[in-house]
């Protein structure tokens, strides 16, 4: 299978203060993220289709990935804007391309982040929470 992979972020704010970040990532990104891959980074608009952070927080990051998908991206890998390469990511890419996924334990627990309301809409007690891990979302 031909695959076409995409790194994508946003870094959008009101103060440009992720200007440095965006620059960063997509240096390292371009380094070390491996032939062929292309870097999309939505950092004056929000990605087609989401709404703004204040409006659904990070919603912004479920439509960045569809964005990469709908253009025919088949490998696709999320990386806040803070987030920088510092050796080649090629390994990341065969876990990702062998597994189909890739989930980082975040090292908390889903209760101690998620709301009342969260929790009730998935049927899950604060104490169930407290024993699922939280899977990074960086």
């Amino acid at each position: 299978m031909n695959r076409r992979r995409a790194i994508v972020s946003v870094g959008i704010s009101q103060a440009r203060v992720l200007d440095l970040y965006v620059t960063r990532m997509t240096r390292t990104f371009a380094e070390f993220g491996g032939a062929g891959t292309t870097i999309y980074v939505w950092d004056k608009e929000w990605p087609p289709g989401s709404l703004s952070h204040h409006a659904c927080n990070y919603g912004f990051k479920v439509h960045a990935v569809a964005e990469a998908a709908r253009i025919g991206c088949t490998s696709i890998l999320w990386f806040d804007a803070s987030c920088y390469a510092i050796k080649d990511i090629e390994p990341l890419w065969q876990r990702l391309e062998r597994d189909g996924h890739v989930l980082i334990d975040d090292a908390n627990a889903l209760g101690k982040w998620s709301s009342d309301k969260s929790l009730a809409t998935f049927g899950v007690t604060r104490d169930q929470a407290m024993e699922i891990p939280l899977m990074c979302g960086t």
